[in-house]
């Protein structure tokens, strides 16, 4: 896995991670618990940390979890239900 920066990107990995941080705010939940909950590796967070893409279905899960549009955590785009 060749890593990919955030300009080579089709997405902002940063806007992306914070979004899912502030979500887990909002929720009260805490980012590990969210993706515990979401059969997810505690790697997703950490990876897109290190400045590394996600697999889209992952992204996909988090969205439903939270009940938001993938364009909503990638873009912050206006919350969709």
């Amino acid at each position: 896995n060749e890593r990919t920066s955030a300009m080579d990107s089709i997405f902002n990995l940063e806007t992306l991670t914070q979004n899912i941080i502030d979500l887990c705010v909002k929720e009260n939940v805490s980012v590990n618990r969210m993706l515990k909950e979401c059969g997810l590796s505690k790697s997703v967070i950490d990876n897109l940390k290190k400045g590394y893409e996600p697999q889209l279905a992952k992204i996909v899960i988090i969205a439903d979890y939270f009940g938001v549009s993938v364009d909503y955590l990638i873009n912050n785009s206006p919350v969709g239900n």
